[in-house]
């Protein structure tokens, strides 16, 4: 990216609210559970190699954790069969339901509409679930997860928004489609809470090079559903932010 976070936006991370997170929501049966099962089992052997020292292993800790979203997220974009968000119907459905359900509680920062599966970055606002602000200066924040995974969505901060959007999506998708085909979503979800701005910049990024790296498009704003292509219609920038938060 050309510009810092800061001179981007007034919601550099030490201006933000409250909790930051990165939210991927799948449809159910596109990932064989035997290949989950076996990232998960190198994702554990690798953390059981942190070091001693406490900053170092916190250090090594992140980096396995984003290894093992990275190689997570390629699952997800390998299965070429189950593609129902493929379908451009369905997917400014999606989109126009992210908006709609980040107008209360949540502030939509960024995010991707992927041919089975969803990525949101959303900024909680203060007062809801799950809003705890950083501390200043604090770097291993107590609630990031020593594991993180899957989830059940009962279980997630994020679970009014998980319950409401699923069931809103699924009820219009079911409208829309005239070919027997439902919209039925995995009932666990991908949670990432972002710690800091740097981290929140890498996030928005991968976020903005996920179709590109799916080999659907050669650039960012090519890819219609998503906040990479919105900012770029907002003011011709390539990043991945949503223009609401640039302004």
């Amino acid at each position: 990216m050309t510009q810092s976070t800061a001179s981007r936006s007034a919601y550099a991370w030490g201006q933000l609210h409250s909790a930051v997170h990165l939210i991927t929501i799948r449809l159910r049966g596109i990932v064989p559970p035997a290949r989950l099962e076996e990232l998960r089992v190198w994702r554990d052997e690798q953390l059981a190699l942190a070091p001693t020292d406490p900053q170092f292993a916190t250090e090594y800790r992140n980096r396995i954790q984003q290894r093992f979203f990275t190689e997570y997220d390629y699952l997800l974009d390998e299965n070429r069969e189950q593609i129902l968000l493929a379908d451009s119907r369905l997917a400014a459905m999606i989109r126009r339901q992210l908006l709609a359900h980040c107008q209360t509680n949540y502030r939509l920062l960024a995010y991707c509409v992927m041919p089975n599966h969803v990525h949101a970055v959303l900024e909680v606002r203060g007062g809801s679930r799950g809003a705890q602000p950083a501390a200043e200066g604090q770097e291993d924040l107590d609630f990031v997860a020593i594991r993180l995974d899957e989830e059940p969505d009962e279980q997630s901060p994020l679970v009014d928004f998980l319950r409401d959007f699923k069931r809103a999506t699924a009820t219009e998708a079911f409208a829309l489609m005239d070919d027997g085909r439902e919209l039925k979503w995995h009932d666990e979800s991908f949670d990432f809470w972002i710690r800091n701005e740097s981290e929140l910049e890498a996030v928005v990024d991968y976020l903005a090079q996920n179709p590109v790296e799916a080999g659907l498009v050669q650039s960012p704003e090519q890819w219609f559903f998503c906040s990479a292509h919105e900012r770029f219609l907002h003011d011709a920038m390539t990043n991945g932010w949503m223009p609401s938060t640039t302004t």
